[in-house]
């Protein structure tokens, strides 16, 4: 089954989708003409308790298939979020400040120090940091993304992860 595409154009009678390529496999079960059920209907804004877990079970299964055990899952995550393309923010913040800053990020990452003057003529010491929103604070489109990444990632590491996709792309 598949249960993640997301649509084209739509021109008179014929509609084109984008499927991931994990999917495209399961196609090959069917030849042009060949009568199929499609059900379209738009994914749930907000990821259910067991979508996280099941998010965190793939991210450990990935995580012990590359490194023969789990030991470095933060690693994986932060690996399928940059995979998906989701945009770090940079931010300049006074060095006393840092740890607020951490409250509103899942990875703040400390890129350099500096000294600024401020428009007041006073030497403040700065951090700029590159920070990543965590899965919780991204958009519908982020999350679809990071699920699709992390579901092909899956799959390319031999995890078969099929009795989890229709769960984490809001089928339920």
């Amino acid at each position: 089954m598949i249960t993640h595409a997301t649509l084209g154009t739509l021109e008179g009678e014929n509609l084109t989708i984008r499927l991931p390529k994990h999917d495209i496999e399961k196609l090959k079960n069917f030849k042009e003409g060949d009568l199929c059920r499609v059900e379209i209907k738009r994914p749930k804004d907000k990821r259910s308790l067991e979508q996280n877990r099941y998010i965190w079970e793939i991210i450990s299964q990935i995580d012990k298939r590359v490194n023969g055990y789990i030991s470095d899952i933060w690693n994986v995550y932060l690996q399928v979020i940059q995979e998906a393309g989701i945009q770090r923010e940079i931010e300049y913040i006074e060095s006393d400040k840092i740890e607020e800053l951490k409250k509103r990020y899942r990875v703040v990452s400390e890129l350099q120090n500096a000294t600024v003057i401020t428009s007041d003529g006073k030497r403040t010491e700065i951090i700029i940091c590159a920070c990543l929103k965590g899965t919780s604070q991204f958009t519908k489109a982020e999350m679809s993304d990071f699920i699709e990444v992390l579901i092909t990632r899956a799959y390319a590491e031999g995890i078969d992860v099929l009795q989890y996709e229709e769960i984490l792309r809001g089928g339920r």
